[in-house]
């Protein structure tokens, strides 16, 4: 926490790429988890059509 406080002051300067990153980095996350869950499907229509 010690070094956190320490970069505060400096990103202050860089918020909207901070947020950005952030941003970026909870999207490729929630992609990634969603992801099963699409191929999923798509193999569900597939096993349907072949019936």
């Amino acid at each position: 926490m010690r070094n956190f406080k320490i970069l505060v002051p400096h990103l202050k300067h860089y918020k909207k790429d901070v947020i950005c990153a952030l941003l970026a980095i909870i999207d490729s996350a929630f992609a990634s988890l969603y992801q099963p869950k699409l191929l999923e499907n798509i193999q569900k229509a597939i096993m349907a059509d072949q019936k």
